[in-house]
């Protein structure tokens, strides 16, 4: 019979992710393994496909080969049909993880302080079920009553979300892979606000 032409789709490097987390003060759940594990992992392919270039090279550093390629992720068009006269609603989607925990509470204690010395007429919307693990929080709760902050929990349907906000915002400061939120964010057509880690492995001076 033929060959099976085997590709390995990596969204993110897994080499001492644990202790990438630790370092950020972040609880561990997610994969973890060793350099050579990872490269013992990634042989098993023909070809290896990794977010971006950084990454790219790293895999084919440990495998010793030149099989791993850039493969971005993107979305088709998927443009809303609706007019945005004034960007009022900025918005952050994060599911509930220790993550998306951290990078959320801190860009809303930013949003805030910031907020407090220059008041404007926006809004932060948080929407997933990133609230569930932040709603605990008697500081967090303090926010919510007092600034134009709202969490609005799981959406069935992402568009919703979207349809929901004039400007979405990614409030990345490390991580791997690429942030597959602000792709599906740039999807809809919608203006998003990032860092210069939110947009790795997006060719975007802006």
């Amino acid at each position: 019979g033929g060959k099976i032409l085997k590709i390995l789709d990596t969204h993110d490097k897994m080499t001492d992710r644990h202790l990438f987390l630790k370092s950020n003060g972040i609880k561990d759940e997610f994969f973890s393994c060793t350099k050579d594990d990872e490269a013992a992992y990634l042989n098993r392919a023909d070809i290896i496909w990794a977010r971006n270039k950084t990454e790219t090279d790293y895999f084919n550093q440990i495998t010793n080969s030149k099989k791993a390629i850039t493969v971005s992720h993107f979305d088709n068009p998927n443009y809303l049909n609706k007019s945005i006269k004034k960007i009022k609603r900025f918005g952050f989607l994060a599911s509930d993880n220790n993550v998306n925990a951290r990078l959320t509470a801190d860009f809303i204690k930013c949003f805030v302080e910031k907020y407090t010395k220059a008041p404007i007429d926006i809004e932060l919307v948080v929407g997933g079920n990133v609230y569930k693990l932040l709603s605990e929080s008697s500081e967090i709760q303090n926010i919510l009553t007092k600034y134009p902050v709202k969490f609005t929990g799981f959406y069935k349907d992402t568009v919703d979300f979207y349809k929901d906000v004039d400007c979405v915002v990614c409030p990345i400061v490390f991580g791997t892979g690429i942030n597959v939120k602000m792709i599906e964010a740039m999807s809809f057509g919608l203006p998003v606000l990032t860092t210069e880690c939110g947009i790795k492995g997006v060719v975007s001076k802006s």
